[in-house]
């Protein structure tokens, strides 16, 4: 059972905290502990459920508007009612389980009186209408330019505004300010506050900006009114007087993924005092520091009275989607250069969209000719063959690939998907995540085959990153396994001497009845299994389909068969192993 499959859960019974029921999006209850099924409304979902207070009842609000009361000892719906065509979504009992209030979709509640006769149908009943003020707007704020240190007090005419009352009364409960680490925004007046009757109604809001460092601020204004919340947009601009910069703000506008678009601010700084100001730090503060840069220019400087500064940027976006980033400059003044100065930040914004650009054609490789001997495991790499101008972090951390190759050379590990056989080749679609800091994105291990030949190629056939950013275009290639360890006989291929071996085991050895065979398979193969007496005569046959290499295990009875010393011969694909055994 997942979260999709039940609308609520483990509601407890009052009158038997220790029953519990579940009601279910395909119309059914679950009862618990007893984990029974309720079936009733096959063709409906249920929304919500409730217990009545002596717990005999269970009230039901479903997906159709239909309300349904079920008696639990009978497993039966004694009542239901049929008034409002669209979902419920919530249901309650009064303290007497004589009356259920359920509440729609629509902002509707009804009031349902449970009468006392049984297969109750109602068609209609007491109706409310749950009334909710209408906003009409909600309005931004932007406190404008502030020297740091300095205050704004501003009144904000028509923050909040109702085009719809049907309350009443309506106001404006509280207001706080979030987001805002350094407490550059406070309000001063006008919450609480109550919106008039007339209609369109607004309130305003008086606010005082006081900010504490240079570049933009930004925090939240939450309003609480009729119960709901509204969260408002602050901004304002913190500015020094000692120096002036053109623009607090750069947009790059949109720029290709792979690609890179610079900008110049010339001047970016200008000292404004009869004194030398001293800028030691010029940065990327984030909060996005891997697609801009500063590339050139006064990044520490030491400025004389009316001197100016140049700065180079650059935005080089790698993945597709609006991002922003700052540039923090600290600087001291002359008669204070053991304290640095209120640092200045500059927002920087940019945009990646996908477009031509060759940086996004990656080589793909499996990497080289592989030697194995049969029945071994041999790591096939996928690997990224970057050229040198290309970076590993376009490679996105999850990718996806189809691979091909023939089915009876290769067999995928038990770790990886199995994938598909369609006549001799095997199609195996792999996703992944690749491997951190490498440019290979994984290693596959495949188990080699006892096959139609000596030789197989896996193909990358297709693959794909998931990196949230532009298609990628791959020119893919093959990799070679080799087996060193094949001969061909009789038109056949077989195993050379010293490869690895079948083994078999009897137990118990002798027997009296029953006989256990231990195999240790070599390769995946059928296997044939008789049992011989001394004259060559045949008294037990046993074949299989194709048999995985590994261990196995075959039991027969032997208590029919006359004692004597027997044969028991195993034939596969490669080998024929002969063992005797004693039956008593």
């Amino acid at each position: 059972m997942t979260s999709i499959d039940y609308s609520v859960a483990y509601v407890s019974n009052p009158a038997s905290p220790d029953i519990y029921c579940s009601g279910f999006r395909s119309g059914y209850f679950q009862f618990y502990p007893s984990l029974s099924k309720l079936q009733l409304f096959t063709n409906d979902a249920v929304n919500d459920i409730e217990w009545s207070p002596d717990g005999k009842f269970i009230a039901v609000a479903l997906n159709s508007g239909k309300l349904a009361i079920v008696d639990v000892a009978a497993q039966a719906v004694v009542r239901s009612l049929d008034t409002i065509h669209t979902s419920a979504v919530s249901i309650r009992w009064d303290g007497y389980s004589s009356r259920v209030i359920a509440s729609y979709i629509n902002n509707i509640a009804l009031i349902w009186d449970i009468g006392k006769h049984i297969f109750q149908q109602d068609v209609s009943d007491n109706v409310w209408e749950i009334a909710s003020p209408i906003i009409a707007s909600i309005k931004d704020i932007n406190m404008g330019s502030v020297r740091v240190n300095g205050s704004l007090d501003s009144v904000v005419q028509s923050v909040l505004c109702l085009s719809q009352n049907p309350l009443s009364s309506s106001r404006i409960d509280a207001a706080e300010i979030l987001n805002d680490a350094d407490g550059a925004f406070r309000v001063i007046s006008g919450v609480p506050a109550d919106f008039s009757n007339a209609l369109r109604s607004c309130l305003p809001i008086e606010l005082q900006f006081t900010p504490k460092k240079a570049g933009i601020v930004t925090a939240t204004l939450r309003l609480n009114s009729n119960m709901q919340i509204f969260d408002i947009a602050l901004t304002g601009n913190g500015f020094d007087l000692d120096f002036t910069y053109p623009e607090l703000a750069i947009d790059f506008g949109k720029v290709p993924v792979g690609l890179s678009k610079d900008s110049v601010l010339s001047p970016y700084i200008t000292n404004t005092i009869n004194k030398y100001l001293d800028i030691f730090s010029t940065s990327i503060n984030g909060p996005d520091s891997k697609q801009f840069y500063i590339i050139a220019g006064d990044t520490a400087v030491q400025l004389n009275y009316k001197d100016s500064s140049q700065l180079q940027l650059r935005f080089a976006p790698r993945t597709i989607g609006r991002t922003s980033s700052s540039i923090k400059i600290d600087f001291n003044r002359e008669d204070a250069s053991s304290t640095s100065g209120s640092p200045v930040y500059v927002t920087l914004f940019g945009e990646g969209l996908c477009g031509n650009d060759s940086n996004r054609t990656l080589n793909v490789g499996l990497g080289n000719t592989i030697p194995a001997k049969v029945g071994t495991i041999v790591k096939i790499p996928i690997i990224m063959k970057l050229r040198p101008e290309q970076s590993r972090e376009i490679i996105g951390p999850y990718f996806f690939c189809v691979l091909s190759f023939d089915a009876t050379m290769l067999k995928p590990d038990p770790s990886l998907p199995q994938g598909t056989i369609i006549g001799n080749r095997r199609i195996m679609r792999m996703p992944g995540a690749r491997m951190p800091d490498s440019d290979t994105l994984i290693m596959l291990p495949f188990l080699t085959l006892l096959g139609n030949d000596s030789i197989v190629t896996v193909h990358i056939d297709s693959i794909y990153l998931d990196d949230g950013g532009c298609p990628m275009t791959f020119k893919s290639d093959s990799v070679t396994i080799i087996l060193t360890d094949l001969c061909i006989a009789n038109g056949s291929t077989r195993l050379l001497a010293g490869s690895p071996i079948t083994k078999m085991v009897v137990l118990p050895n002798p027997t009296t009845d029953m006989v256990k065979i231990q195999l240790t398979l070599s390769e995946e193969s059928p296997i044939a299994i008789t049992v011989h007496d001394a004259l060559g005569r045949e008294f037990i046959v046993h074949n299989t389909s194709i048999l995985e290499r590994g261990n196995h295990e075959a039991t027969f009875d032997c208590s029919l068969l006359p004692s004597g010393i027997y044969s028991l011969i195993l034939t596969t694909r490669s080998e024929v192993k002969l063992l005797q055994f004693v039956k008593q």
